[in-house]
C-alpha cells in the first residue's frame, strides 16, 4: 500500500509541476454511475485464513466530481463516490453455505487525469488518484447469520489508491459522455490489534458518465 501511495504521490508531484494553466480555465463537472467488481487480497498479511474469494457480485458505485484544466492534456478533479461491495466466499459446508460481506463506503479523493486525443471529438483519458473511505455500514453474513460489523473491530476508516483508463466522446464543446474502466487498491483493513493480520479490498470498476465543462 505505501509503494503504491509514493507512486502516486511523486505522478502528482511531477505532472502538477509542470502543468501550465490555459488562457480561459476549463471547469469540468463529472457526474457517473458504474458497477463495482470486488474481493479481498490477503497476500499481505503473515496471519492464515479460511476466507477463500468465490464469484464476483456486481454491486453499485456512485460518484460527482469537479476539477479544472491545467493545460490541454492535464486535469485535476476533486470529487465523493457512494461504492457497495458485496465480497461473497466459496462454499464453507455441505450444505451450499456461503461466508460474505456486505459494505457500503462513502470516499473523497483527489485525482490527476491526462488526455490525449485519439480523433475528432474522442479522447483516452488515463487518471490515478488516492482516496479516503468511510464505511457506512456493513455486515458479516455466515448462512443464515449476520452480523454487523459496527460492533467488531472492522477498520471504519481506510485509504487508498486507485488507477484507471477512459474514453471520451465529446459531443459538443460542453457535454461529453466516457466510459472508464478503474481499479481501486487496497483498503486496507485490520480485523484485529496485531498489524499482521492485515487484509485488502481489491475492486474493479466499470463505470458510464457524463462531463460538462465550463469555460470561464
Amino acid at each position: 500500500m505505501k509503494k503504491h501511495l509514493l507512486v502516486i504521490i511523486t505522478l502528482f508531484s511531477a505532472i502538477y509541476a509542470n502543468g501550465q494553466t490555459t488562457n480561459k480555465p476549463i471547469y469540468l463537472i463529472d457526474i457517473e454511475n458504474g458497477i463495482n467488481f470486488s474481493s479481498f487480497d490477503f497476500s499481505y498479511s503473515n496471519s492464515t485464513t479460511s476466507f477463500v474469494n468465490g464469484k464476483y457480485s456486481p454491486q453499485q458505485h456512485y460518484a460527482i466530481k469537479v476539477g479544472r484544466e491545467l493545460n490541454d492534456f492535464i486535469s485535476i478533479v476533486i470529487g465523493g463516490a457512494f461504492d457497495k461491495h458485496q465480497i461473497v466466499g466459496g462454499k464453507i459446508d455441505s450444505l451450499n453455505t456461503h461466508y460474505s460481506y456486505d459494505l457500503n463506503y462513502f470516499s473523497y479523493g483527489l485525482e490527476l487525469q491526462y488526455a490525449k486525443e485519439v480523433s475528432t471529438n474522442l479522447e483516452l483519458i488515463a487518471n490515478a488518484g488516492v482516496s479516503i473511505n468511510h464505511l457506512l455500514s456493513g455486515f458479516q453474513n455466515i448462512g443464515s447469520l449476520t452480523y454487523d460489523l459496527s460492533e467488531t473491530q472492522f477498520e471504519n476508516k481506510t485509504g487508498s489508491v486507485n488507477y484507471g483508463v477512459s474514453l471520451l466522446y465529446n459531443h459538443s464543446e460542453t457535454v461529453g459522455v466516457y466510459i472508464r474502466y478503474n481499479t481501486r487498491l487496497n483498503h486496507s483493513m485490520f480485523e484485529a490489534e496485531e498489524s499482521t493480520e492485515t487484509y485488502f479490498i481489491n475492486s474493479r470498476c466499470v463505470r458510464l458518465g457524463v462531463r460538462f465543462s465550463i469555460t470561464k
